[in-house]
């Protein structure tokens, strides 16, 4: 796992435990953690679950997400 990939790991557990995340974001991030852990989801589409970030969290999936279509669409949100 890169250094970003961890840094954003880390931020979505903050986010988690720290209840930031909206309700669906965090039974979709429950859900999804355990398959990534038992290496049933790809990291890309554990991050893909989130769709409301905020804060620290915001920006770290807007450094993930670079030139993408995500990003772009975090623009207009």
């Amino acid at each position: 796992m890169t250094t970003a990939n961890s840094r954003l790991l880390k931020h979505l557990r903050e986010a988690f435990e720290n209840k930031r995340l909206e309700k669906m974001d965090r039974i979709n991030f429950i859900r999804d953690h355990s398959l990534f852990l038992r290496n049933e989801l790809t990291f890309r589409e554990l991050v893909d679950s989130i769709r409301q970030p905020a804060g620290e969290l915001r920006e770290a999936m807007e450094e993930y997400y670079k030139g993408s279509a995500y990003r772009r669409a975090f623009k207009r949100a």
